[in-house]
């Protein structure tokens, strides 16, 4: 099974209603070995539920969000970012380390990093792996999740522009 090689998500609420920023990098270990980077600053709304439905899915952002914001940054950009090292090599080269209690993810140069495009179900599908990997999310709520993630009509927009070069950067125009 995947795991989060990162600790959980520390995220900055922004003056709009329902809109944070990641505040530290957040890497994920799928279960074929490929790590994922969801890049410090996405902005992301946790977990995208209509309230009249959060009495079934629960609170929007009461379970651990570090799948939402790698679902909302692949939703976003049509991409996913993979991390060209092993996680022995980022430990090695300290861009993955011990911090207090915490695994801490240091900006990663981008020569270490793939952009790929994603699909649709390959991002939902990525989505369910993560919240299945923290175990603090019961099994059926993350399928209830990814069931719905299914009617994300959000995907039907045009992707926005991805700069790989300004990867650590907020982009501001998801704040408008």
């Amino acid at each position: 099974m995947g795991r989060f090689l990162t600790a959980n998500s520390r995220l900055k609420q922004l003056d709009i209603p329902e809109k944070w920023v990641l505040i530290d990098n957040q890497l994920y270990e799928d279960d074929d070995g490929q790590i994922y980077l969801c890049p410090r600053n996405t902005v992301t709304d946790g977990f995208t539920i209509p309230s009249i439905f959060t009495f079934i899915a629960g609170s929007k952002m009461k379970w651990d969000t570090r799948a939402s914001s790698q679902h909302d940054f692949e939703c976003l950009y049509h991409k996913c970012i993979k991390v060209l090292l092993p996680e022995h090599q980022l430990r090695k080269m300290r861009l993955l380390h011990t911090l207090g209690s915490m695994e801490v993810c240091e900006d990663i140069p981008t020569e270490y990093l793939f952009t790929q495009d994603t699909t649709f179900n390959e991002t939902n599908d990525r989505f369910l792996r993560m919240l299945l990997s923290v175990h603090s999310i019961p099994a059926w709520r993350a399928k209830l999740l990814r069931f719905g993630v299914n009617f994300n009509i959000g995907w039907l927009d045009k992707p926005h522009h991805f700069d790989k070069n300004l990867i650590y950067k907020v982009n501001y125009e998801l704040l408008a």
